[in-house]
Formats: C-alpha cells, structure tokens, sequence
C-alpha cells in the first residue's frame, strides 16, 4: 500500500478497471504517533502550502489552525474515510481490508484472507513464499506527556 495513492483510488480504477486494492487499517493513535514524530523529525515528505503533510484527506478545510497532531489525526481518520468512500462507490468487493495487529500476530491466517479474496476474483496464487509466522506487533513509541494527554482527547468520542 501507498498511502500517497490512498485517496486517489476512482483515479486508479479508472487507470487499471480490474485492480483490486487491500488496505491495511492500523490502530489510529499508534499511526497518528508514528505522523507527528516523523514531522518533528522532518523525515518524508515536505508540507503542502496550508502545512499538510504526506496525504491530505479530501475532508480537510484549505486552511486551519490545527497543531500537527489534530491534523495528524484528521489525516488517518480522513484518509479512511476516502477508502471507505471510494471502495463503495466502486463495489466493496474489490476491496480486502486487512487489521496491522492480525497481521503481526498471525501472518499465515491474514494471508489465507488475502488469497481467499484473490480467489473470490479468479486470480489464483501460484506459490506463496515462506513467511514467518508472526512479527510480534511493535510497541508504539508514545509522544511526550502533553502529546499522550492531547492524543487521549482526541481519541474520547464527541458527544
């Protein structure tokens, strides 16, 4: 997965009309965490003109006052959102949606859902190649005691 290409998926349908796309959903503090410590250690893509970093979601306003971790969190919520979006549009059966954690913790079994779905559209895998039989999930690095409060925030349901 390209997470540059994440919200351009009507344009590579259009592209390649037979692609399917699996997408990997990971826990959404852990990714936001893994964003902001990236941009505090400018690693990756530069910011866009209104400071937006990597992919921008099709959600997001022009302009913001946002700190980077509430883009952050924008961004991976809006980015699954656009997934969501565009898959139904196009027919979710052209889309595998694989959990980070399951996969970490049970490669084979992840694997046996990616080729059931190939499968369900006649596209059989020839071989599989060795793979171990877990990667052991990483701990997530937290941020600093401020960035855990704000990311805690964040994270509560509004009501």
């Amino acid at each position: 997965k390209n997470v540059m290409h994440s919200n351009r998926i009507g344009l590579l349908a259009a592209a390649f009309p037979n692609c399917l796309f699996i997408e990997i959903r990971r826990d959404t503090s852990d990714t936001v965490r893994s964003i902001v410590r990236a941009r505090q250690q400018n690693q990756g893509p530069s910011e866009d003109s209104d400071k937006w970093w990597s992919v921008r979601p099709s959600t997001t306003e022009p302009k913001h006052s946002r700190n980077i971790l509430e883009m952050a969190w924008q961004q991976v919520e809006g980015v699954a959102a656009d997934i969501s979006r565009d898959t139904n549009l196009l027919g979710k059966g052209r889309l595998c949606s694989v959990d980070y954690s399951a996969l970490c913790n049970d490669t084979t079994a992840v694997m046996d859902v990616v080729a059931k779905f190939f499968m369900t559209h006649n596209i059989e895998l020839k071989s599989r190649a060795e793979i171990p039989r877990s990667f052991g999930k990483p701990n997530s690095k937290l941020l600093d005691s401020e960035g855990e409060r704000m990311l805690a925030g964040l994270a509560k349901p509004i009501n």
